[in-house]
């Protein structure tokens, strides 16, 4: 069940570039934009590796809380629907706990988480700059 639910995951994410070519367009700025913003994002987060380490500290702590807030409001702006929403999977009458694991699961694998992974990497490679270990680093980008 999990492998469906990450199929259909992906064919999610590729749905935003088939259609008509109005849809097609907007899905390809809207993914180069996203893909603009997080290297820029993560540029700017590697360049402040030369400030003070409580410099560091200090925006990388306001950057995740910046982050952290949108996470949360984004979905109430945007007022999407949710094509994975675990009561769309009651026709199907599976069982909670697995459905539950496998859209968990399926959930890590977005635009935005994957936008955010690539900003925990560089906020792991400053941190390791300013003085933190790699392992701590690690602990904390998990």
């Amino acid at each position: 069940m999990v492998a469906h639910v990450l199929r259909l995951r992906i064919a999610l994410l590729l749905g935003a570039f088939r259609g008509d070519p109005q849809k097609v367009t907007r899905g390809i700025v809207g993914a180069l934009l996203l893909l603009a913003a997080t290297v820029a994002a993560c540029w700017s987060l590697l360049r402040v590796q030369e400030s003070s380490t409580a410099a560091v500290g200090a925006i990388t702590i306001f950057c995740g809380a910046t982050l952290t807030l949108a996470f949360a409001v984004a979905p109430i702006v945007s007022a999407v629907t949710d094509p994975l929403d675990p009561r769309r999977f009651r026709v199907f009458a599976l069982a909670p706990e697995p459905l539950a694991g496998a859209l968990a699961l399926a959930g890590l694998f977005s635009v935005p988480v994957l936008g955010l992974a690539a900003l925990a990497v560089c906020a792991a490679v400053v941190w390791v700059v300013a003085g933190a270990t790699v392992g701590a680093a690690i602990i904390a980008v998990v």
